[in-house]
C-alpha cells in the first residue's frame, strides 16, 4: 500500500456507554480515488463541492472511508471510526466538506 501522511482525533468518552468516534485524515500523493479499496461495503462514487470522491463502508468494522480527489493522481481520505456504518460515512462527509476548500486546486 501507498505511503501516506496522517493524523488523527479520538473523542473522549466522557462514559463507558458512550459511542466512540475516531476521524483520521490520509493524505495519499501517489494513488487517486480510483485505487479505493472495497472493505466489504462496496465503493461508491460522488462528489465533495465538485471533486471527485468515493466512498467505501466498512460494515464489519463500523468504519467509512471517503476518498476526495487533489489531483487526477492524488487524493485525501477521511476514515470515520464508530458503532455504526451509516453514522460513520455521514460524520466522514460532514468532515470531507470541511476540508475540501483547503485542498490546492488541481
Amino acid at each position: 500500500m501507498a505511503e501516506a501522511r496522517v493524523c488523527s482525533w479520538q473523542k473522549e468518552k466522557q462514559d463507558p456507554l458512550e459511542d466512540g468516534l475516531v476521524i483520521g485524515l490520509a493524505v495519499r500523493d501517489a494513488q487517486s480515488i480510483d485505487a479505493l479499496t472495497d472493505v466489504g461495503g462496496g465503493v461508491n462514487a460522488g462528489s465533495i463541492n465538485g471533486r471527485k470522491a468515493a466512498e467505501a463502508p466498512n460494515p464489519s468494522m463500523g468504519g467509512c472511508t471517503l476518498a476526495v480527489a487533489i489531483d487526477d493522481d492524488s487524493r485525501i481520505d477521511v476514515n470515520v471510526a464508530t458503532e455504526e456504518v451509516n453514522a460513520a460515512c455521514d460524520v466522514a462527509r460532514e468532515v470531507a466538506y470541511l476540508v475540501e476548500p483547503r485542498l490546492p486546486k488541481a
